[in-house]
């Protein structure tokens, strides 16, 4: 990862999501085949090369009875983005930090009715530790050179 020079326009740093590449998403994932793990609504407050912070709903199917009949587990969260990588022109976030919105559930996983338990990990936000998802939503595009496509 880089730290991306001065002056980079908003306009030339994107967020991975699955197989394509997007300024600001609406929505970010790192279960690409049914978005069964996601966090939706994404609002951008700050969107630049030093990174990125935002607010959504996460959520996650328990698939029960079925992935397709599945209740969500779901969680108002913010969202941050940062370590940056460039192709020479372009410039990428490639981790998303996913973590509660509320004070309150800032501090233990939240567990789904299936007893699957999310935001296990530790992130420092602000200065201060909270729970949090961390995925990194750059592995694919990084991993399989095969994949990249025009950006928009």
């Amino acid at each position: 990862f880089i730290d991306p020079p001065a002056g980079v326009s908003p306009k030339d740093v994107y967020a991975f999501d699955c197989e394509t590449v997007e300024i600001k998403p609406e929505a970010l994932t790192t279960t690409c085949a049914d978005f069964g793990i996601a966090v939706w609504k994404i609002k951008w407050s700050t969107w630049g090369a030093d990174g990125a912070e935002g607010s959504g709903e996460f959520a996650a199917n328990d698939c029960d009875p079925s992935c397709a009949e599945g209740s969500y587990l779901k969680v108002p969260v913010k969202v941050v983005l940062s370590d940056v990588s460039t192709n020479g022109r372009d410039y990428f976030f490639n981790t998303a930090t996913i973590y509660p919105s509320k004070v309150a559930d800032q501090g233990s996983p939240a567990i789904g009715k299936d007893g699957i338990a999310y935001f296990t990990n530790s992130a420092k936000v602000g200065g201060r530790e909270v729970v949090a998802e961390i995925w990194d939503i750059g592995a694919d595009f990084r991993g399989n050179p095969d994949m990249r496509m025009d950006l928009p």
